[in-house]
């Protein structure tokens, strides 16, 4: 049984770790105010995208675009996949980066020919540690997402889709359903004609359109946009779950010390080592990488 002296510093410890948390979070939950503010700003620009792109689709006969079309008539066993992965640049608690990276592996597991689109450091770390390969790194964007970093991702992406050097894309993000951390995976290449061809126009004055110079050109501009708006969109998601990962870090150590407070044999695991353990069962069971 450790001493008085040794219990307070402990305490101390803990106290500590509080106040950065918290500082932590103050600082995650500024970041998602502003992002949700710059998607708000951006909210008509990403509406008209997907309305132009409807327009096309509607009023363009047997419509054909390597965005929509590239690799659909190759076999599976022949079909190069890439994933985008979101998790966070700080491991501060198991659940959040554990779940989004045990999810992506097991997606990835089922095709032998993948590649791995790291965004975030724990994601990068987790992969290279298992001996997979991560094909390219983009850091620090979930962290403060902007219309620049997504749209240095999705060029990236697009390159790597339009050369053949990929022929499905998905991005796997984390989203906070019911205060629960769930891993989401979305297309993102080929683009699904059905999420523009749902729906009626709702203006008479469209039953009619001429795109110039051409249908093709239009979608060649604003194709990529589409692949941003995902992005951002998953993105502000992720900082979302990012915020709610601080929010229930700084809760489970002070669980953890108020259990501390009043129960022998918890301070004895605390102070022999073991209070990880104690932190992530108050957190639900979260667990490390690995």
């Amino acid at each position: 049984m450790a001493n008085m002296n040794e219990i307070k510093e402990r305490i101390s410890g803990i106290q500590d770790i509080l106040k950065i948390t918290n500082a932590m979070y103050l600082i995650s939950s500024s970041k998602m105010k502003k992002a949700r503010a710059n998607w708000e700003a951006m909210q008509p620009y990403f509406d008209n995208i997907q309305t132009t792109v409807h327009h096309v689709l509607k009023h363009t006969d047997n419509f054909s675009h390597p965005y929509f079309d590239n690799g659909c008539d190759k076999p599976e066993s022949q079909k190069k996949y890439g994933y985008i992965v979101v998790s966070g640049d700080k491991g501060m608690c198991g659940s959040y980066n554990h779940n989004i990276v045990k999810f992506a592996e097991a997606e990835i597991s089922k095709h032998k020919n993948a590649g791995i689109f790291a965004v975030g450091t724990a994601g990068r770390v987790y992969f290279e540690r298992i001996g997979a390969n991560v094909d390219v790194e983009f850091l620090y964007a979930v962290q403060n997402p902007t219309f620049e970093k997504a749209k240095e991702i999705a060029d990236t992406i697009t390159d790597h889709y339009l050369s053949g050097r990929l022929d499905e894309v998905y991005i796997i993000y984390t989203r906070i359903e019911r205060g629960a951390e769930v891993p989401k995976m979305v297309k993102m290449f080929p683009l699904e004609r059905h999420r523009f061809e749902e729906g009626d126009l709702p203006d008479e004055r469209y039953m009619t359109a001429r795109f110039e110079p051409s249908p093709h050109a239009v979608i060649d501009t604003i194709g990529p946009n589409v692949a941003v708006v995902d992005l951002v969109i998953d993105f502000i998601y992720a900082l979302d779950a990012a915020t709610a990962e601080f929010y229930f870090v700084q809760g489970g150590f002070f669980g953890v010390f108020v259990i501390f407070g009043g129960d022998p044999q918890g301070i004895n695991l605390f102070v022999h080592g073991d209070f990880v353990n104690i932190i992530q069962f108050q957190l639900g069971g979260g667990g490390s990488l690995g």
